[in-house]
């Protein structure tokens, strides 16, 4: 895998928590709040089967691979953001 590639599951990952997640109106009304929380789901995400998280640490690079998708967790959060915004 390489770092686009796990970049990629992040955006996923991330827009995945930011849109399904249960957000108290304090998360809903405040985007430090809502990254928070969206990081929060996120992080809890990685305990279930099929997390690609399972296939970096198999990789020589798994640190710059969780890196990446740690980034584009929270860009994919910051998407969700957007999109609730504009509701």
């Amino acid at each position: 895998m390489n770092k686009k590639d796990a970049y990629r599951a992040g955006v996923d990952y991330g827009y995945e928590a930011g849109t399904q997640g249960d957000f108290s109106k304090e998360e809903l009304s405040s985007k430090d709040a809502f990254m928070g929380a969206s990081w929060e789901i996120a992080q809890g995400m990685r305990q279930y089967a099929g997390h690609p998280g399972y296939d970096f640490n198999l990789e020589p690079n798994a640190e710059s691979l969780w890196d990446a998708f740690e980034q584009g967790e929270m860009a994919g959060a910051r998407q969700a953001w957007r999109e609730r915004q504009r509701r």
